[in-house]
């Protein structure tokens, strides 16, 4: 990604995969996943680090970099919506946004997104 991004938009929609919390004046999101952080700068690019400073497993890495992409170049098509067993997922002004009150990480919703297809 070579374009600075909506940094709320990000952060919300990387509450999917944990606490995440937007520093405007710093101009970056810092996510705390379950066994993982990440730094999310304004410019796209993003530092993932593991615990135990182990191997960083690719997995981990698509599931950031889907989940920005996703926040990004969402159509509000509603299949994340229908997902979430927690309804923590609306359709606002034609893109989906999460409940961060609701959403338990489980990650149903990130399975068939047309953004990625």
């Amino acid at each position: 990604l070579n374009t600075r991004i909506d940094l709320e938009r990000i952060s919300n929609f990387l509450s999917i995969l944990g606490e995440a919390k937007t520093s405007k004046e710093l101009g970056i999101v810092n996510l705390m996943g379950k066994d993982f952080t990440c730094r999310i700068f304004q410019t796209g690019r993003f530092v993932i680090r593991v615990k135990d400073d182990k191997e960083i497993p690719r997995k981990i890495v698509e599931k950031v970099f889907k989940t920005i992409v996703r926040a990004i170049y969402c159509v509000g098509c509603g299949i994340c919506v229908s997902k979430c067993p927690n309804g923590a997922i609306s359709i606002i002004n034609g893109k989906a946004v999460i409940d961060k009150a609701l959403c338990t990480h489980c990650e149903k919703c990130l399975g068939e997104c047309p953004v990625l297809l």
